[in-house]
């Protein structure tokens, strides 16, 4: 629960300052540019990772079971969490730079990645305007390789925190 606040008062705080420090005031959404974003934010971001964390953990879990082989070891769980979650933000930007670029070179990603630059306006909604397949594929290259690891839930707390207000942020119509 404390993660979500955290990303809500992150977001609400950024909104606000699109609000009354607007780089463009004709980028200020609209409340169907609102709705549409909503609706994204909450099935792909939200819904959907979910999903795939829920999916993904079970047949990891099986399949690992089933074979006697354990995981519990390879993340550096010993580590205080804030070097844990500062490692976790180097190694998936790093994959979340190759693919993002890779989408922006290979046709096929294309196709999916067109639909988060879709948005004729930039403000710190839009950000979660992803094709559900694109975002799939994202969560298989940032967040798999992690819960094979074995990372404990609080430093992937903390990344998504950090992710989250920095995506916000990226992508905010205000003016610095």
């Amino acid at each position: 629960m404390a993660t979500w606040i955290a990303v809500l008062f992150g977001l609400l705080s950024i909104i606000t300052l699109e609000r009354f420090v607007p780089c463009r005031a004709e980028w200020i959404p609209k409340n169907k540019d609102w709705i549409v974003d909503l609706f994204y934010m909450v099935l792909v971001q939200i819904l959907l990772v979910k999903f795939l964390t829920f999916i993904v953990s079970i047949a990891l879990l099986n399949i690992f079971q089933s074979n006697g082989f354990t995981i519990k070891n390879l993340w550096p769980k010993e580590w205080p969490i804030g070097t844990q979650a500062i490692l976790m933000v180097l190694m998936a930007d790093f994959f979340r730079y190759w693919l993002h670029r890779l989408s922006h070179e290979w046709m096929p990603l294309w196709r999916l990645h067109a639909v988060h630059h879709s948005p004729h306006k930039l403000y710190s909604m839009n950000v979660g305007r992803f094709h559900p397949l694109e975002k799939s594929i994202q969560f298989i290259f940032d967040a798999l390789p992690f819960i094979i690891l074995g990372i404990t839930e609080n430093v992937l707390a903390l990344y998504f925190v950090f992710y989250s207000i920095n995506g916000f942020f990226q992508h905010c119509n205000i003016k610095i």
